[in-house]
């Protein structure tokens, strides 16, 4: 039960970093997968602070 948690929360994590944090910036990337890890990295650490505010960003119509 605790991988299917982690599992849903990377993947919220993931969409949240995408609409709060990297939504709002034009990236030119060489190195495709360091990026991605980076993105992951982002997705895992600051999860728990991100998915409030894209969620809260998503009704508030932004």
């Amino acid at each position: 039960m605790e991988s299917i948690i982690l599992v849903v929360y990377i993947i919220l994590g993931y969409w949240a970093a995408n609409k709060v944090w990297y939504s709002k910036r034009i990236y030119l990337v060489s190195d495709g997968g360091k990026f991605f890890v980076q993105k992951m990295v982002v997705a895992i650490f600051l999860g728990w602070i991100l998915i409030p505010i894209a969620l809260i960003q998503m009704l508030m119509g932004k």
